[in-house]
């Protein structure tokens, strides 16, 4: 268990005991209730407390097991051809090359190609806009800047972590596509899972906030193609 983790239990166990003490203390002098009332009030404070410690203990399991997983792709990171070919995928799904398949899709395609090339743009925005509402309202922190020996490249993004940003485009781009054509996801797929790993193989991801990313990314690319190419 982490040091701040440990620090928030023991604080948050301290305060709700001081709260129980507090409670019967007051009663005691205040109240003109039995003081099996007042028991019955220390037993769910003392219930509460121990739901509290549960469910810290949880999550933080659930973080460690994510940090053995995390360091198991990432200490992969001195393969030179991993290396390569991971620094190299990874850019499919920056927002550079992401608009430029969209702009030429929009442009040169045409009939129902074209209604999903829509659907991929409005899909790539609307993802956009949410991932940076989420990076504002849940600021975490990127692996390498929180566990210590994480292989990273030179000059990494500063930005939060969750979700990511390059996972979500990838998905909100390619799921038009295959729902188009379903045959696309031999060739598409195995693309944007690359993408997704490349962002834990580099350090700059957690698994989390890459699976958050493909579930965001999917979920609107599947909706603007619902709305926007099946009517049509």
């Amino acid at each position: 268990m982490s040091k701040n983790n440990k620090t928030y239990i023991h604080n948050k166990s301290i305060f709700c005991l001081t709260m129980i003490t507090y409670t019967i203390i007051k009663a005691s002098h205040r109240s003109k209730r039995p003081f099996h009332c007042e028991s019955f009030i220390a037993f769910r404070c003392f219930e509460s407390v121990y739901r509290e410690v549960r469910r810290l203990l949880s999550i933080n399991a659930l973080y460690e097991m994510e940090c053995r997983l995390f360091r198991r792709i990432n200490q992969h990171f001195e393969r030179r051809m991993l290396n390569a070919y991971f620094r190299m995928i990874t850019n499919i799904g920056g927002a550079v090359l992401e608009i430029a398949l969209v702009l030429f899709l929009l442009i040169f395609a045409h009939g129902p190609l074209h209604l999903t090339a829509i659907a991929c743009a409005v899909s790539l925005i609307t993802s956009h806009i949410i991932v940076q509402i989420f990076k504002r309202c849940f600021p975490r922190k990127r692996p390498y800047l929180i566990l210590d020996g994480t292989n990273h490249p030179m000059n990494p993004l500063q930005d939060n972590s969750f979700p990511s940003g390059h996972s979500t485009a990838i998905f909100s781009v390619i799921t038009p596509l295959i729902l188009l054509h379903p045959s696309l996801s031999l060739i598409l797929l195995p693309i944007g899972l690359s993408v997704a790993v490349s962002r834990i193989f580099l350090g700059l991801h957690y698994p989390s906030d890459v699976l958050s990313g493909i579930l965001l990314g999917s979920v609107t690319g599947y909706l603007c193609f619902i709305k926007i190419v099946v009517p049509f």
